[in-house]
């Protein structure tokens, strides 16, 4: 179900159970998600969203702009309230003296602050989600008692992010020992689990762990379509070998280049990304390569991805975050959900997934993924219909939330 925003014309059409949902004046649980990192990602709107159908919502966010599409479309929702902290006025102190280099919520001061946002609001919250590291941190400096705390994790960094080490390893401190105080860990599969677990010295089997694959909300798309071909002036008739998402270094984005510039005519690679010039400067030298990196909208997503034939899922295995991503790689949700079989490296993590159900092929090497492509070609109907069930299996949001709800209830 999908709860309307305020003075919806619909309201008074829904059926009893939504009407239930959604009635304002019923005493509903109240949830805070903590969100510090700089962007709001897919997985957090699909979060936020369909906890606002059961929860009353409130989102605590650093200097977002909430005037973007999908967070107009949250806020449009009668139970989520937004509190964008760097934007409040009452804010005695300016949050770069607060937050200094690291971003994180630490100083007693802006803690303060927070703590009178939400006495205000008079919130006492039942539930409590921790996006990502920082937001864990931020999740348990807030006094909730009796509150359930839920570690939302989405990625493993094992080698710093920041600009320093030291910056580095105090947030691995405080994210050890934040997440030993929570109740539960959402977190995609169960490789991811066990290594988090040995990372932050948690107890595996004491620790409640949910697993959410990276999903994408909304139903499968099973038609076909031209969206790349047009915008970027190709043939027709090419079946296109995309490669969508982060170009870089680390992905050997130049080397899949190299091999996918020599395939078959009938093939047209199409790199469709965000721009890294560095790399792309390199991936342009490739006379067979068409590079698409103009934004477009979120509503012209599916288009465009279903306009490809195969897909290319290339992350290097050097670490943990990047060996396991079958499950937690949005562009992989993202092929399937369009019917669009793809490419992966290999390693015995995906191949479990693989044994399972065969939507995609991997390759030891990247000048096997011809063969690969050749292999899907051959049977491109049961590639499709396989990527089409491992989305409803999988990477279908609205499938899986009914069990992060049933096991935080």
């Amino acid at each position: 179900t999908i709860g309307y925003p305020r003075n919806s014309p619909h309201q008074d059409t829904l059926p009893l159970s939504v009407k239930m949902i959604s009635d304002s004046n019923r005493t509903r649980k109240v949830v805070g998600i903590f969100q510090h990192d700089e962007l709001l990602h897919i997985h957090f709107y699909n979060l936020a969203y369909n906890l606002s159908q059961h929860y009353k919502v409130y989102v605590f966010t650093l200097n977002q702009d909430l005037d973007t599409p999908k967070l107009v479309d949250l806020k449009s929702l009668t139970n989520v309230t937004f509190i964008n902290y760097r934007q409040n006025d009452h804010l005695v102190f300016q949050p770069k003296r607060i937050l200094q280099k690291l971003g994180l919520i630490k100083q007693s001061l802006f803690l303060s602050e927070l703590t009178y946002l939400i006495n205000k609001e008079k919130i006492k919250f039942d539930y409590l989600f921790g996006i990502e590291k920082k937001g864990l941190v931020l999740m348990n400096r807030v006094h909730a008692p009796n509150s359930t705390r839920i570690y939302f994790s989405l990625e493993l960094y094992n080698v710093p992010p920041f600009d320093t080490p030291y910056e580095f390893d105090k947030l691995r401190r405080l994210e050890v020992k934040y997440h030993h105080l929570c109740d539960h860990t959402v977190i995609q599969d169960k490789n991811r689990a066990l290594y988090l677990a040995d990372y932050n010295h948690v107890d595996f089997d004491k620790m409640n762990w949910i697993y959410l694959p990276v999903s994408i909300k909304g139903d499968v798309n099973t038609g076909k379509s031209t969206y790349l071909h047009k915008r970027l002036h190709l043939d027709l008739s090419k079946k296109i070998i995309l490669n969508y998402g982060m170009v870089a270094e680390r992905r050997y984005s130049v080397e899949v280049a190299s091999v996918l510039n020599n395939l078959d005519p009938q093939y047209i690679p199409v790199f469709h990304a965000r721009v890294n010039e560095e790399v792309v400067d390199k991936i342009r030298l490739f006379d067979n390569i068409v590079l698409s990196h103009d934004f477009i909208k979120e509503s012209d997503l599916n288009n465009l991805i279903s306009s490809g034939y195969i897909g290319i899922s290339i992350y290097n295995n050097d670490d943990k975050n990047n060996k396991f991503t079958i499950l937690s790689s949005e562009k992989n949700a993202r092929y399937c959900q369009n019917g669009i079989p793809f490419i992966c490296l290999y390693s015995s993590e995906t191949n479990a997934i693989y044994q399972q159900l065969k939507y995609f092929e991997m390759v030891g090497s990247l000048e096997e993924i011809p063969e690969a492509i050749a292999k899907i070609d051959r049977n491109y109907s049961g590639y499709q219909k396989n990527a089409i069930e491992a989305f409803n299996k999988f990477y279908s949001f609205d499938n899986n939330f009914p069990h992060l709800l049933k096991e935080i209830e």
